[in-house]
């Protein structure tokens, strides 16, 4: 428990859940150094790292640093928002949007981003272990705003 706040500190986080931790300072500066870190204070069971970079969910630009430990899928879903990007570090995403007029499918890979509608449902998935990325949308972030849908 120690190693962990210690390790907390060093990195200026503070811990929201298993999953996600808040910037305890006004400014952050990452590196990949420092995810490797956090991940290794994190639960076994869980399959994502997130850092959010703004300081809580009211805010109007929600930018966080994402790694998917072991390749996965989200969604699909989407957002009552304008837009999402995502800027790939390490890894490869593969996004897939589905809507009654569009069918597109993105593959992001390490160096590469990719900004697209929120309003649009879409499916990401990490294709290698340990891939890490930013995602930035505009907030508030409310979790009613999210639709999920069964099939894509």
């Amino acid at each position: 428990m120690q190693v962990n706040k210690r390790i907390l500190d060093k990195l200026k986080l503070k811990k929201k859940n298993e999953r996600v931790y808040y910037s305890k300072n006004r400014y952050y500066q990452f590196s990949l150094k420092d995810i490797y870190e956090l991940k290794k204070i994190s639960s076994k069971n869980d399959k994502l790292i997130r850092i959010c970079l703004h300081k809580n969910d009211k805010q109007k630009i929600q930018e966080m640093i994402i790694m998917h430990k072991q390749p996965q899928i989200v969604g699909p879903l989407k957002q009552k928002k304008e837009s999402i990007s995502y800027h790939v570090f390490s890894g490869e995403l593969n996004i897939l949007l589905s809507d009654k007029k569009i069918k597109e499918k993105f593959i992001v890979k390490k160096n590469e981003s990719l900004r697209i509608p929120c309003n649009i449902f879409r499916k990401i998935k990490s294709t290698k272990k340990n891939t890490i990325f930013l995602e930035i949308t505009t907030g508030p972030f409310k979790d009613e705003q999210t639709i999920w849908k069964k099939i894509i």
